[in-house]
């Protein structure tokens, strides 16, 4: 069989259109399956921080948000990867300071 002569523009677009709908629609099911999904299984909650803890006890003071922030992006950074912050220097450079005054307003 040759399909390529019984075929017309119009019946190959068709098919395209006919596909890309098919294939829409099996992407939307999946997506609702996904959803119901996850309505019924308990996610278990993310693990509160140390940080998080200290602010609702409320002795947080600035310095340990401020190696709270240090250590989180780190993390992030890392990929969760284990790590020790030995030091935390602050640089306080006349730039520096001028761009953190510029940044706050």
């Amino acid at each position: 069989m040759h399909f390529g002569n019984v075929l017309s523009v119009a019946d190959t677009l068709f098919i395209s259109f006919f596909s890309m709908l098919i294939v829409f629609l099996i992407l939307l099911m999946i997506s609702y399956v996904i959803d119901i999904t996850a309505k019924f299984i308990k996610v278990k909650p993310v693990e509160r921080g140390a940080s998080d803890k200290a602010r609702q006890s409320g002795s947080l003071s600035d310095n340990d948000e401020f190696v709270a922030v240090i250590t989180a992006s780190i993390s992030a950074f890392n990929d969760g990867k284990d790590f020790k912050i030995r030091d935390i220097k602050e640089n306080n450079s006349s730039w520096i300071n001028s761009s953190r005054n510029n940044n706050v307003k």
